[in-house]
């Protein structure tokens, strides 16, 4: 019986020594969806129902800033008999390049020279069909492709230390293989409506390319103040206090007026509504578009506190840094350009450690400035402009507040520069915060790949208090959560955690 089953599969990988400038690999597993049932006698091939593949070439060029790469990539179900295959797909960039460095006096710097150009292009072509049609004519009828490409320009400019100006316009090209026009058609048949009339949608094949220029202008300050206290009596011979204000304003002009619009209307004669649509609705990507003008300045402060101490019993004159406050900060920021509610929440975090390292705390809020009405709608008035009334600037939206001890036994404690978790007595993963760990962070920590077996015991206790108030209803979630591990013998340890919930008065999940 003539069969048109077919399975293809290839493995490639190029020996990174081979060529350094090229790159070739290969992993390809495609085949009809018939043909693991009808000839594979593997039981995982047969209940399989996905596929994928991809093959990648890149190639760069020693001494310029271009490099390219070329993929094609294939994925397959089954069971619906769908295929999804891009081919080709190609990047062609360009990295940074400063044009006019080499221009005037070398030793003399000047704004021009700052000037950076780089370039970005990529060609994809997309088809999804079924396993029936591949490679027939239906399937390249089907397929979505386009070209675009990107040309940031831009340039620093610095008229004093931390203040920076940062100009900058970015040119985006499209090419697309066809576009629509919609219109009304009095006539038309609409499914699932018995009147006559409705939009028709209109295909019109060809090349047409379509841009649009996006200029944008940022503008940054970034001073620092330092105040210093010096004690002459005491352990503690000074404190330094840093203050780090910031301020950046960003302004992207309005450039409707300049740049064509690929977009169209129609209206619906039997609602009397008008459809506002792309005329690229149908391409790979969306047409571009120039948003009207908009701005932003956001502000911030930081605020840190260290000092310098002479340790007791230490008869040397060598004075020791420690971090009173790690950071105090707010920020906020705002919007001339919209119609109410131009100032964001205003957000606050600070935080610091404790008996070096032992213990952790953090604090965060978000307050709104803006005022609720009296039945907790929130209005276009800021709490400041009411503050003889109300005796507040801002209202609390949300905190939280994390704390964090770890007690270990003397035996086996290293250095702090020498322990995975030194600027975080947390542990591995400085980004995770006391009150954000999960179960499974937890129960990770008993991989022996991460538990030091030189430390009998060792435990750590995390509480965890959020507020939130949305109107006038408020909620709060409060939580204990107890980790640790001991040591039986030098190669088994027992690792447990468990928790307390403060609002529900229950235990929480504990593993062993």
């Amino acid at each position: 019986r003539k069969s048109n089953d077919f399975s293809i599969q290839w493995s490639h990988r190029q020996d990174p020594k081979a060529n350094p400038t090229r790159t070739f690999g290969a992993n390809v597993n495609f085949s009809s969806s018939s043909f693991d049932r009808n000839h594979s006698y593997n039981i995982e091939n047969y209940l399989n129902t996905t596929k994928s593949s991809s093959i990648s070439y890149s190639k760069i060029w020693p001494g310029s800033p271009f490099n390219l790469t070329a993929g094609l990539t294939h994925s397959q179900n089954s069971s619906t008999k769908a295929v999804n295959l891009s081919l080709p797909n190609l990047t062609f960039n360009m990295s940074a390049i400063y044009p006019f460095r080499n221009i005037g006096n070398p030793a003399k710097d000047r704004f021009w020279k700052n000037i950076q150009l780089t370039y970005s292009s990529a060609l994809q072509n997309n088809i999804t069909t079924t396993d029936s049609l591949l490679f027939t004519k239906r399937m390249f009828e089907n397929m979505q492709n386009g070209y675009r490409h990107n040309i940031p320009l831009s340039f620093n400019f610095k008229p004093i230390n931390g203040f920076n100006i940062t100009p900058s316009l970015n040119y985006t090209g499209y090419l697309y293989t066809s576009q629509i026009r919609k219109y009304w058609d009095p006539e038309a048949m609409v499914p699932g409506d018995t009147v006559p009339g409705g939009i028709v949608t209109d295909t019109i094949t060809g090349l047409t390319y379509a841009h649009a220029l996006y200029p944008a202008l940022s503008i940054t300050l970034n001073p620092k103040i330092y105040g210093m206290f010096a004690f002459k009596k005491g352990s503690v011979k000074a404190i330094r206090h840093v203050i780090s204000p910031s301020a950046s304003f960003s302004y992207v002009p309005d450039v409707r007026g300049i740049i064509p619009s690929y977009y169209r209307s129609v209206r619906n004669e039997k609602t009397g509504d008008t459809v506002v649509y792309s005329i690229y609705d149908n391409n790979l990507w969306r047409a571009p578009s120039a948003n009207g003008r908009s701005a932003s300045l956001s502000l911030s402060l930081r605020n840190t506190l260290e000092m310098k101490y002479k340790p007791k019993n230490d008869t040397s004159e060598t004075l020791k840094k420690a971090k009173i406050l790690e950071n105090f900060d707010f920020s906020t920021s705002y919007n001339p350009y919209l119609k109410k509610f131009r100032w964001s929440d205003i957000r606050f975090n600070t935080g610091n450690s404790f008996f070096n390292g032992k213990m952790d705390a953090r604090l965060s809020a978000s307050f709104d400035p803006y005022q609720l009405d009296s039945t907790g709608i929130r209005i276009n008035r800021l709490e400041i402009n009411d503050f003889l009334k109300n005796h507040r600037l801002a209202r609390l939206k949300n905190a939280q507040l994390s704390v964090g001890l770890r007690l270990q036994s003397a035996a086996g404690k290293k250095p702090a520069q020498q322990q995975s978790g030194q600027n975080n007595p947390a542990g591995p993963d400085a980004s995770v915060l006391p009150a954000e760990r999960t179960d499974a962070y937890e129960l990770d920590n008993f991989n022996t790949e991460q538990v030091d077996f030189s430390i009998p015991w060792s435990f750590r206790f995390d509480y965890s208090f959020s507020y939130s108030k949305q109107a006038f209803k408020s909620s709060i979630v409060q939580s204990l959560r107890v980790s640790g591990d001991f040591s039986l013998t030098p190669k088994w340890k027992i690792g447990m955690n468990t928790g307390y919930d403060f609002v529900s008065k229950k235990m929480t999940m504990t593993n062993i």
